[in-house]
């Protein structure tokens, strides 16, 4: 009897044992809401970039060629030159651009003379008469320059250099200038200079005299005096006037006479800020070397009651 109940306690024991790690499990272990939930819990949140396509401005380099981007980000498709984001720029016939170089750009047959570094963007000289380089160009007021075309008595040719028509005398004018204005910087003072220098370098021959009102003879005048360093008042006043053209002056010869109705002479003329102002290098020449007097200065004289500096000199009739 002893033995049954023993075993019967023990098997009590056991009984209460199992249900206590039974229910010990089923608090440890997770319910299906918490299973889910750690499932949800432990796995990532996928997300897609997306990077922002950058958009083309300005210059562009396209491979090749280089084009200039607006901020829509569309190519500009124009020619000519035009104003871009507030610089300029030259856009060739097929919407590329030009790259200009310090000086003289030749776009597509229009001359250009951009007055900055090399690069894209146009930097314009002020409109006017330029020299450059020993060459004299007239910049208009977009900036291009006088190509085949005339202002007044300057003529331009194709390149846009002035020109008086004639290689070799154009070549010897320009050889002129640079012996006589090493020291000179602006126009004003390389034209006193080249004065100074025909008066002083060049001599008096007595030569052939032309008819007064007539100015057809300067070239071969100035050529000759060019060649033999010899000539009469025609020579010093026709060499003088293409130096003072080549250095962008409106600048014109006169065959009339001074002093006397029937005393024929030859000077320049050159019309300057509305003044028509005289220049003779002979007569100041005669008076340095021939006549041995006191100098005298006929470097852009202005009538003053029929005489100028007190010289009197008689204009043909137009």
């Amino acid at each position: 009897m002893k033995k049954h109940v023993f075993l019967a306690l023990v098997a009590l024991l056991l009984m209460h044992l199992c249900a206590c790690s039974a229910k010990t499990l089923a608090q440890q272990a997770p319910s299906a809401e918490q299973t889910e939930t750690a499932k949800t819990e432990v796995q990532p949140q996928q997300t897609v970039s997306m990077e922002a396509v950058p958009v083309k401005t300005g210059v562009v380099n396209d491979g090749s060629s280089f084009y200039y981007y607006g901020q829509d980000g569309n190519r500009v498709e124009k020619t000519g030159m035009q104003t871009l984001g507030g610089a300029q720029y030259y856009l060739n016939s097929d919407s590329t651009l030009h790259e200009f170089v310090p000086g003289p750009n030749d776009c597509e047959g229009t001359v250009y003379i951009h007055a900055g570094d090399g690069g894209f963007t146009f930097t314009p000289h002020e409109p006017g008469v330029l020299e450059l380089d020993g060459a004299l160009y007239e910049v208009t007021a977009d900036g291009s320059v006088l190509q085949d075309a005339s202002d007044g008595y300057l003529y331009f040719g194709p390149d846009g250099r002035y020109t008086s028509g004639n290689e070799t005398l154009d070549e010897g004018v320009q050889a002129l200038l640079g012996a006589a204005c090493e020291e000179a910087s602006s126009r004003e003072e390389k034209l006193r200079q080249a004065y100074d220098y025909i008066r002083d370098n060049y001599r008096y021959l007595s030569m052939q005299h032309y008819d007064a009102g007539t100015t057809d003879w300067a070239e071969e005048a100035a050529l000759s005096f060019l060649e033999t360093g010899k000539g009469n008042c025609y020579c010093f006043a026709g060499l003088f006037m293409y130096c003072a053209r080549q250095l962008g002056y409106q600048a014109y010869v006169v065959a009339g006479w001074e002093s006397n109705p029937t005393n024929d002479h030859a000077w320049t003329m050159i019309d300057q800020d509305g003044r028509a102002l005289l220049y003779d290098t002979q007569l100041e020449y005669a008076y340095l070397y021939m006549f041995h007097r006191e100098p005298v200065d006929m470097f852009g004289a202005e009538e003053q009651d029929g005489l100028y500096r007190g010289f009197r000199y008689y204009f043909p009739e137009e």
